[in-house]
Parts: structure tokens; C-alpha cells; sequence
């Protein structure tokens, strides 16, 4: 006859070599417990557990009787560790969470590196991992790996160390315990370093990681150079060095769903590689390229279509002197324009012969784009859209050549001196009426009222710029929204149904972990912060949110321990 064990979640079999030690076992008969009517006794961090009829009795604690663990004073005696989820002393450590593959739970209860591991690892064998992302480089070392080395993973930071661009953090990955920095996929952003050659964009940063604070140095602090080298096209163009003429405004979906970044800039080639600089002048007759595109949005469904572009003496686009260049996706001959690309993907472009207004320097192009549902409407060509609503499918974007913020009052300027407040934004001290754009240590405490329309307040380095920033990069399901905050992508899960919701479930030796998508469970209506087990109390419940797979998920574990927070145990027969 063989015995099978059915796991009704919660539960596998308790580790018995964890359980509580009995009072009543004769092998611990020269212990005094805690609990006993003799003792009556006690924890504190400084001393220990001791009996309240005689302080200088230790005892051993009991469940129910809490006790913390230090460095200098372990709750338990020597061959006994304590258990802090049952409160109590057992024969073998235990450590909650559980330690990483490359760790141990030593007898205060606390994950440490596994010396045996890494024992023979020479620098030569660290090779850190380097994902480079469209928006992002991301550098990730192993904690153990580097304290083998004599290294501390938490100094880790970028060329420039200043806390505005450093933001390590640690995960757990197949397996182990690593800390993961970020560095922003752009020029001129603490201390990345930008070359390209004909066919790719180079960006590079330095990684610095100290030594160990122990009393035996065996090593020296070191750095290492990472490079992410991306193909060059329209967008990773706009990655390179300068003050490139572009601007950014978001987007809404099909029908007003979501919202997606959309970027226009002005090219010197047709392979849209080359982009204008603003303090480039641009000849007249020449040909300017312009690309516009759009990220987030789902290209198996949707398309970026161009319906009106206007050019412009002024910042007006309805100005007594503009005209077309494209009405309802059709070139109207004003001056030499084509259409490149339109309503056949997420990237779309014409060109146009440069030409000057009469007594102006400038030339401002205002282009109307919207995303288009390819699979329900004709997206393509010369035709006028019958149905899409231009209330919620249409933005309005302007693209000033030659373009400065001159007309623009700054909070550190001498006629400005201007501060930012919660209530009323940025304005000058020399006249409250006038506002003003914060720059770097300008602080402003409200995003909403800190910049001009088409600008966006990058609260780490508190000033103004062209793309919303997020501090900590989104989810995969997530989008960066104007206020710099990361909110479910409501496109990614748009057609969900409950019957399609499947959690994670992994069974480990000692617990049972479920996993649920924070933004699948928000698509249904639902809320993952009040995941909780059959056992809704504080003590049986620890959710934990983190970014899994590249998505925002909440975790919740449950230990495999019969008779704890609501488990039920079946066993089969066969």
C-alpha cells in the first residue's frame, strides 16, 4: 500500500525538525521554560529570557513568549535555535523567509552566505548580468557572489554616485539574492557615456562596487565599464547627445483607452538616424524629414495614422499665414511634401522641402496623429475617416524648428528668484502673478501645477523636461503617466475575463506561495492588496508586492505546516 499526501492550499507536512522542542521530553528535564509556574519568566533584547521570581534563572521561551534575537545574545541555548514564527526554541534554525540557494539560516534566524559555495572564486569569475532595455541598462550582481569576493553589494553605484541617479535595490532570482541599479537608456544622464557609428548607438556607464567592512581587508573596491549597444532608428536616434529638436505628448487609445507616449522629431536623412539639433540652422530648399512615433500601444492591432499637419509663422497654428501640408492623410501641394510612412505601423513620416515665412526665422509644423484600430477601419492612404471620434482619438502635437524656452520665465533666473508652492505652483518673488519653471533645487511639492502643457515635472531632478518620469521603472503592464507615477496599462488586459484569471501556485519544502498579477486582477475590478488566506488575521497574512517577469505582482505564502492559519491536510490511499 502506498500513502499519497492531497495538499488542500494552504498546507504541505511540517518540517519536524523545525517544531517547538516539547517541555515535557526528558531530554530537555534540566531546562527551565518560560511558561512554567515556577519561572513565570520573560524576554528583553538586552538580557535575554529570565524568570520574574529570580532574574538571574534563564529560561527558555515558549510560544506566546516573544524574544529577539542579537548579535551579542541568542534567545535560545547552545544546539537549540529560535523560531520567531512560533515563538519558541527548536533543534533545528529556521529562517522566514527562506534563505536563497547561496545562503544558510544561522542560529540567530537570520539568512547568511554560504561561505562553501563561492569558496574558490577569484574576481575573474564575477560577470555580472547586463540587460539593456529600450528605456533602461540594468546591471544585476549576485550579493553572495560578491561578499565571497569581499565585496558589499549594497555600496554599488553608477559613474556619477549622487543619490538623484542611484537607486539599487535588491530581488530574488533563480534562486539567490542579487542587487539590481538602473541607468536610463540616454545621453547626458549621470555620467552615461553616448558613440554611434552608421548602424548602432553606443551607451555606456561605469559600475563602482566597495569592500566589506570587516576587520580582515583581503581585496580592493572595483568598477567595471557595461555598454548597450541599440540599432538606429527613428526612436534610438533621439538617445544621442545635443538638444535635439522633439516633442512629446501623450496619446489617447482606441475609443479613449489608455495612454501612450507619442514623439515627434525632425531628421536630416530618410532613415529618420539623423536628428536636428536645436541650434542648427536648416537651410532653406533642403529636405527635413519628420518622424513621429508612438510606444506602449499593441502593434498587432493598432497604427499610428497622421490626419492633419499644419505649418506655421507662430506658435498658433491658426495663424492668418499657415496652411496644410497633409489634411485627412492627404499631401495639399502647398510646398513639396510626401508622405513616407502612414497608417501602416506605430512609426509614421513625411518629408518636407524646407521653406521660409516672409520676415521669420521660424517655421512651427503642427501635426494631428491618432491611433487607429487596423482591424475595424481603413488606416491606410489618402482617405478621410468617417467614424473615429476626435474627441478621445486625436492629439494635437507642435514641433518648432530652430525652437528655444526663451519664452519661458525660469525660478533661478536674477529678474525671477521664484520659489514653488503646494497650493499656487511656481511663481517670481519680484511679482507672485508671473509664473515660473522650476529648475534643479527649485523643489516643487505639486507635479500638477510645477510645469507648462507639453512639459513634465521629473521630481528627481526636480525640474521640468519633455518626457514623464517614472523614479522606478514600470512594470511591462504598466505605463509612466504625466504626474510620474507607474498605473496599469489598461490596454494590456483589455478583453479579460475572470474564467481567464489563473494564479501562480509554487509548493516549496516548508511553505506554499501564491503569486497574482496586480494589474490582471485590476483589469477585473479587483484589488491585489487585500489578498489575504482562509485565516484573514494579521498574524497568518504578509503580502508582499514586487515586479516578477517584468510585472507587478503581490505575493502571499502560507506555511506547509498542518493546523496553521486555516490549512486542511487530506491524505489518500492507493
Amino acid at each position: 500500500m502506498k500513502l499519497l499526501f492531497f495538499i488542500a492550499l494552504p498546507v504541505l507536512v511540517e518540517y519536524a525538525g523545525a517544531q517547538c522542542i516539547d517541555p515535557s521530553d526528558p531530554t530537555y528535564a534540566d531546562l527551565t521554560f518560560c511558561d512554567s509556574s515556577s519561572c513565570s519568566g520573560d524576554c528583553t533584547s538586552d538580557n535575554g529570557c529570565s524568570c520574574s521570581s529570580n532574574r538571574s534563572v534563564t529560561c527558555v521561551p515558549t510560544p506566546g513568549i516573544d524574544c529577539t534575537n542579537s548579535v551579542f545574545r541568542s534567545c535560545c541555548p547552545e544546539g537549540l535555535f529560535y523560531n520567531k514564527k512560533e515563538s519558541c526554541c527548536s533543534t533545528f534554525p529556521f529562517c522566514d523567509p527562506e534563505c536563497a540557494t547561496d545562503e544558510v539560516c544561522n542560529s540567530l534566524g537570520i539568512c547568511e552566505c554560504n561561505t562553501t559555495v563561492y569558496r574558490n572564486l577569484r574576481l575573474s569569475d564575477f560577470h555580472p548580468t547586463v540587460i539593456c532595455d529600450n528605456n533602461a541598462m540594468i546591471v544585476t550582481v549576485s550579493k553572495c557572489e560578491l561578499a565571497a569576493l569581499g565585496l558589499d553589494s549594497s555600496t554599488i553605484h553608477l559613474r556619477n554616485s549622487s543619490i538623484e541617479c542611484n537607486f539599487p535595490y535588491q530581488q530574488y532570482i533563480n534562486g539567490q539574492t542579487v542587487t539590481t541599479i538602473q541607468a536610463s537608456a540616454a545621453s547626458n544622464w549621470c555620467g552615461n557615456t553616448v558613440m554611434d557609428d552608421d548602424s548602432n548607438i553606443y551607451i555606456s556607464n561605469t559600475i563602482y562596487i566597495g569592500i566589506l567592512d570587516k576587520p580582515v581587508i583581503t581585496t580592493n573596491n572595483i568598477s567595471f565599464n557595461f555598454i548597450c549597444v541599440y540599432n538606429r532608428n527613428m526612436q534610438t536616434s533621439l538617445k544621442l547627445s545635443g538638444n535635439i529638436i522633439k516633442q512629446m505628448v501623450f496619446l489617447s487609445g482606441v475609443n479613449g483607452t489608455g495612454s501612450y507616449p507619442v514623439t515627434m522629431a525632425a531628421y536630416k536623412d530618410s532613415s529618420f538616424t539623423e536628428p536636428y539639433q536645436n541650434d542648427e540652422g536648416v537651410a532653406v530648399g533642403s529636405i527635413i524629414y519628420v518622424g513621429i512615433f508612438v510606444t506602449g500601444a499593441d502593434g498587432n492591432q493598432h497604427v499610428l495614422r497622421i490626419e492633419t499637419c499644419v505649418a506655421s509663422p507662430t506658435d498658433n497654428r491658426s495663424d492668418v499665414n499657415a496652411f496644410y501640408l497633409i489634411k485627412d492623410g492627404c499631401v495639399q501641394g502647398t510646398v513639396s511634401t510626401t508622405v513616407l510612412d502612414n497608417g501602416k505601423a506605430l512609426e509614421a513620416g513625411f518629408s518636407v522641402s524646407s521653406f521660409q515665412f516672409q520676415n521669420r526665422d521660424n517655421v512651427n509644423l503642427f501635426c494631428d496623429v491618432r491611433l487607429c484600430d487596423d482591424t475595424t477601419e481603413s488606416c491606410f492612404g489618402c482617405t478621410r475617416a468617417k467614424s473615429f471620434n476626435t474627441a478621445t482619438n486625436e492629439v494635437k502635437i507642435g514641433l518648432t524648428l530652430g525652437a528655444t524656452y526663451a519664452d519661458l520665465t525660469f525660478c533661478d533666473s536674477a529678474s525671477c528668484t521664484g520659489s514653488c508652492t503646494s497650493d499656487n505652483g511656481c511663481s517670481c518673488s519680484s511679482d507672485p502673478l508671473l509664473t515660473c519653471v522650476p529648475t534643479p533645487r527649485i523643489d516643487c511639492p505639486n507635479p500638477v501645477l510645477c510645469c507648462p502643457d507639453g512639459l513634465f515635472y521629473n521630481k528627481n531632478q526636480s525640474c521640468c523636461s519633455i518626457f514623464p518620469f517614472c523614479e522606478t521603472k514600470c512594470a511591462t503592464d504598466e505605463v509612466c503617466n504625466s504626474l510620474g507615477i507607474c498605473e496599469c496599462n489598461t490596454t494590456v488586459y483589455r478583453n479579460l475575463k475572470l474564467s481567464d484569471f489563473h494564479p501562480t501556485v509554487t509548493c516549496e519544502n516548508r511553505a506554499i506561495t501564491v503569486t497574482v498579477s496586480k494589474c490582471e486582477l485590476e483589469a477585473l475590478g479587483l484589488d491585489s492588496s487585500t489578498i489575504h488566506l482562509r485565516d484573514p488575521s494579521n498574524n497568518c497574512n504578509f503580502p508582499i508586492s514586487d515586479t516578477i517577469n517584468g510585472m507587478k505582482g503581490t505575493t502571499i505564502q502560507a506555511q506547509a505546516v498542518s493546523n496553521w492559519c486555516g490549512n486542511t491536510v487530506t491524505v489518500a490511499y492507493y
